[in-house]
């Protein structure tokens, strides 16, 4: 079992460094990642740190606090989310669709919210289908969703 848990976290991190298409990653990005890892519960401001960067609307050598700034400027952080409060699934559903600029269903589009977000990545498969759009999220789901989504927009 934590044979295969350190498997799953080694392509977890070489999905991300591919996604975010640097050669490079900066201490910074790789001690977010890694503490999105290993955190039980997502904290807002890493996970959007990753879902600007990833998406390519910040550079990463913003600051958490900066990530946090530019998806409250964007009106994405509809609950007035600080840095260090925990994420739930519909909040980093709809920041990242919002971030690459996803199209969802006709509920979605009508009513963007995290909860037609969520109903959306479940039905593109990366998400359950048991998931509430107020559980909060572990870390490693943060990165694994966000790698997915971003692969399946890059395929487009």
């Amino acid at each position: 079992r934590k044979g295969m848990q350190k498997i799953k976290v080694f392509f977890i991190i070489i999905a991300i460094i591919f996604l975010i298409g640097t050669a490079g990653l900066t201490a910074q990005s790789m001690e977010i990642i890694d503490d999105l890892l290993e955190s039980k519960i997502a904290d807002f401001g890493a996970s959007v740190y990753m879902i600007a960067v990833g998406s390519g609307i910040a550079d990463e050598s913003v600051s958490i606090s900066e990530a946090v700034n530019i998806i409250s400027e964007k009106k994405w952080n509809k609950s007035g989310k600080k840095a260090d409060d925990p994420i739930t699934i519909g909040e980093m559903s709809f920041i990242t669709m919002k971030a690459l600029k996803m199209h969802g269903g006709l509920m979605y589009m009508l009513m963007p919210s995290g909860r037609y977000a969520v109903r959306e990545f479940t039905y593109l498969g990366l998400i359950e289908d048991r998931a509430h759009p107020g559980d909060e999220m572990k870390g490693s789901d943060v990165l694994n969703i966000l790698s997915q989504a971003i692969a399946m927009t890059e395929a487009e």
